[in-house]
């Protein structure tokens, strides 16, 4: 969707003495989730008013590929004093008050970030606010059902030791104990790599928010979404990768993961080159030709970003589960040929909020090295491949991101 295919935490590869599209894939969608009130902090500045309001996301998730259930959830920190504050550590508790995790130091500032953008801080600006992107990681038989938080911040000129570091402690917040969806993989085929999938806080479909209007909390509808890019071995193109038919998993079939009538259909875009992002799109067009599927009374299927004049179904169709939908594409707001495909609890995907899902089987053997595959979107160095920690076949979990996944 929004400049979508991926983000610094999720590129493409180079293949050693050309160019690689490193943008293809280093942008990426906008991402928005609905903002609950769950605390409001009881610290207050010489007026005798709140110094810090704390709101939270619902917290949703899934059991993933690392065999680990993950937990996600941003805490929106806002000042309300005209001056800079800096978190010091947020840690989180089970309502026994054993420590489950503790962002501190560069683990907080890469956690922290503005609302509407990535760049990592955990200073708070004058009267301004941060998200703390928090993945939480539980073993799955031992999910809590509510969870407590304690807030260290100071000023932004005192050292971590100073006395005026304050620390505060917040109301316990409910965990949503849904069993995620079960689906079935949308494509078929091996080398599937989740370029852009949960849980890195600097992926744009775990951190970017959809700001509404004053008092209206952001909306968060791709924390659980994947794009979906095929590779060849450590290779998604062939030659320069210059033109869509280059990229393996151009003109793949779409298939629909799980059953349910087709509410909305787009097509008639055309696909853009990779390496760039079409100029002037208009954010109704940023999620390409796409379909979405309703698939129950409170969920919705987005299939994006795809190929203009292969869409096989039209409004009104009832569709079943591996029924072909239309083929992978680069339509709309994307920078290299991928499926985005993610569920919303809204069919309006700017307003909607992401849904966890599991797939019913995949196999999972290999995943990309997190620190080549910013080299290789950066020109220094090769795609590098290795071991899965937990390898396939798997069934009921999540593909986490630089999984490189399997379809029958």
């Amino acid at each position: 969707m929004h400049n979508d295919v991926s983000s610094a935490e999720a590129k493409p590869a180079k293949r050693p003495g050309r160019r690689t599209p490193v943008r293809a894939i280093a942008r990426a969608l906008a991402i928005t989730l609905a903002v609950g009130v769950v605390a409001l902090a009881n610290v207050r500045d010489s007026s005798g008013s709140p110094a810090i309001t704390v709101a939270a996301t619902p917290v949703l998730g899934m059991p993933a590929s690392d065999g680990m259930q993950h937990l996600e959830y941003d805490l929106i920190v806002a000042s309300r004093v005209p001056a800079p504050l800096r978190l010091r550590s947020v840690e989180v508790l089970d309502v026994d008050h054993r420590s489950l995790l503790r962002l501190d130091g560069d683990k907080l500032v890469a956690a922290t970030q503005p609302l509407d953008g990535l760049t990592p801080s955990s200073t708070i600006p004058a009267s301004g606010s941060v998200a703390v992107v928090v993945d939480l990681l539980v073993a799955q038989d031992k999910i809590p059902a509510r969870l407590i938080h304690r807030i260290a911040y100071n000023g932004t000129g005192a050292p971590t030791t100073h006395p005026s570091t304050r620390s505060i402690n917040l109301p316990e917040l409910a965990v949503d104990l849904r069993s995620a969806l079960l689906i079935s993989p949308p494509l078929r085929g091996p080398g599937w790599l989740s370029a852009n999938s949960c849980c890195d806080a600097a992926t744009t479909h775990r951190s970017g928010r959809v700001i509404g209007n004053k008092g209206v909390p952001p909306a968060k509808p791709e924390t659980f979404a994947i794009d979906w890019i095929q590779l060849h071995g450590d290779q998604p193109f062939t030659g320069d990768g210059a033109r869509p038919q280059q990229w393996y998993g151009y003109g793949s079939d779409i298939h629909a993961a799980i059953g349910g009538t087709v509410i909305e259909v787009r097509d008639g875009l055309p696909d853009s080159a990779p390496n760039a992002l079409p100029a002037g799109i208009d954010r109704a067009d940023t999620a390409g030709n796409h379909v979405i599927v309703q698939i129950r009374p409170d969920t919705w299927a987005l299939y994006a970003h795809l190929q203009p004049g292969s869409l096989a179904v039209a409004v009104g169709d009832k569709v079943a589960t591996g029924q072909i939908l239309g083929k992978l594409g680069n339509s709309g707001n994307s920078l290299a040929p991928h499926l985005h495909f993610g569920l919303l609890d809204s069919p309006h995907p700017d307003a909607a909020n992401s849904l966890p899902f599991v797939l019913d089987h995949y196999i999972v053997a290999e995943t990309v090295d997190r620190d080549s595959y910013l080299a290789a979107f950066s020109g220094t160095g090769p795609l590098k491949l290795g071991p899965h920690s937990h390898p396939s076949p798997q069934s009921g979990t999540f593909p986490l991101i630089l999984a490189v996944t399997d379809f029958s």
